[in-house]
């Protein structure tokens, strides 16, 4: 009786909602960002080859599933299944980890990389000196393009990427701002619920310990604290949703 040949499954076509964005170096490893309506992605791989930590599956296991994904994405020249991770997602991460470099990369990304974003809307290293020219393009039709849109009132937002067309919005630099400070809350939220989380589990493993707090004034304090902060990040997270919601009312726009 033949045997029956194993089924081989088909190579994995990379997904085409997640277009590559903006590169940027921490140490010796480039970290290549991707967006995807309008959130930005990074690869846990990348993440984790930055900060020394061995397992991408690892460190991806403690996330929520809104901030962890497994996708297809080009990589040494060929389509991998890869877990990517949203920026709150990564900020959870970090914070939870106890490695010195995610300390360091975490600072970075605070200290340095966010700042740099509200000043020029994008990153750019210290030291790295901003082209004055602009969009440098060899597509006449971009070009001129450009120069048309240059009569009109109004500011744009381009975006020039190698080998791609201008990607061009009507948005002020205001309007990104926004969607920066929004991360920040999500930070923000992000944050108080893994505290919250934390705490839980170290009652529900340590028996003693939850005795103590159901019996010691100081413990139910503490306790009330975590819960009522993890609720008004939730509730400072829907008040900035609600009020980009509200910005982009049509008929907001024509006030």
């Amino acid at each position: 009786m033949p045997r029956k040949q194993k089924a081989i499954s088909p190579p994995p076509v990379a997904d085409v909602d997640y277009v590559e964005a903006a590169q940027f170096r921490f140490n010796d490893t480039t970290l290549q960002t991707f967006v995807k309506d309008g959130e930005v992605w990074f690869r846990m791989m990348e993440v984790c080859e930055a900060i020394a930590h061995s397992s991408p599956a690892v460190a991806a296991r403690g996330l929520d599933d809104d901030e962890k994904r497994t996708i297809a994405l080009p990589s040494s020249g060929r389509i991998q299944n890869q877990i990517v991770v949203s920026e709150s997602g990564l900020y959870h991460f970090l914070i939870k980890s106890q490695l010195p470099l995610a300390v360091a990369f975490r600072r970075w990304i605070t200290k340095e990389v966010l700042p740099s974003i509200r000043r020029n809307g994008f990153y750019s290293r210290p030291g790295v000196e901003l082209a004055i020219a602009g969009v440098q393009s060899v597509d006449p039709a971009d070009l001129t393009r450009l120069q048309e849109m240059r009569r009109l009132p109004g500011r744009y937002m381009v975006l020039s990427l190698p080998d791609r067309p201008l990607h061009v919005e009507a948005r002020d630099l205001d309007e990104i701002l926004v969607e920066v400070d929004q991360a920040d809350v999500q930070a923000l939220v992000s944050s108080a619920q893994l505290v919250g989380s934390l705490w839980r589990n170290f009652r529900t493993e340590d028996v003693i310990m939850n005795k103590a707090v159901t019996e010691n004034s100081c413990g139910q304090q503490l306790d009330q604290a975590i819960s009522l902060s993890t609720r008004l990040a939730q509730w400072v997270m829907q008040a900035a949703t609600t009020a980009q919601k509200e910005r982009e009312r049509p008929d907001a726009l024509t006030k």
